[in-house]
């Protein structure tokens, strides 16, 4: 070994890591959701974990949505984030789908009251196999609705909508005057 590559092997085993924990934001109480090894602080800036809805609010409803967080600020050895994103899990939508529906699935980007770009895709099941002219009129009303809901609020009421399923709950009202609504899901959000 080389004086060069001693040098390297004491440099690495200075750093020390330590573990963190990181908090969810306060709307969630500041409750831990998950610990990450670093050696230094800044390093932990910008990443992302995703958690289960249901570990978070304790409701087992709530097993088949994963919430994003990205670590903002580290403060007294904690992780502080926020929410980037809100994704329906795969094996969930499966599930909800059935025979006999028509489905109406789309993918755009909205901006928010508070100038934030958010990518969203909502998905809409109809009660009973419809005509394309009325998926049609379903589609354009819930980009329509989605797109006048996220103009008028913020970016933290957009995402405490999703969480309590206001929003998706809007857009299914929102519609039925259309045709009856089985489902009305948001299945990806992530700020851009």
């Amino acid at each position: 070994m080389g004086k060069k590559e001693l040098i390297k092997k004491s440099a690495l085993k200075k750093k020390k890591k330590t573990w963190i924990s990181i908090l969810s934001p306060k709307e969630f109480n500041e409750m831990e959701i998950g610990e990450t090894l670093i050696s230094d602080p800044q390093e932990a800036i910008n990443k992302h974990i995703a958690v289960s809805l249901m570990a978070i609010t304790n409701d087992i409803k709530k097993q088949s949505v994963r919430v994003v967080f990205k670590i903002t600020e580290i403060k007294d050895n904690k992780a502080l984030t926020e929410i980037i994103g809100y994704e329906i899990i795969d094996a969930y939508l499966k599930r909800i789908t059935r025979r006999a529906k028509s489905k109406v699935e789309d993918s755009y980007d909205v901006i928010t009251k508070d100038n934030i770009k958010v990518r969203i895709k909502p998905v809409i099941m109809t009660k009973n196999e419809t005509s394309n002219s009325v998926l049609t009129s379903i589609h354009h009303k819930s980009k329509e609705l989605l797109i006048e809901n996220f103009k008028n609020n913020s970016y933290n009421d957009i995402v405490n909508g999703l969480i309590t399923h206001n929003l998706q709950k809007a857009i299914r009202d929102g519609l039925k005057k259309i045709y009856p609504i089985a489902v009305s899901e948001i299945r990806y959000f992530r700020r851009l």
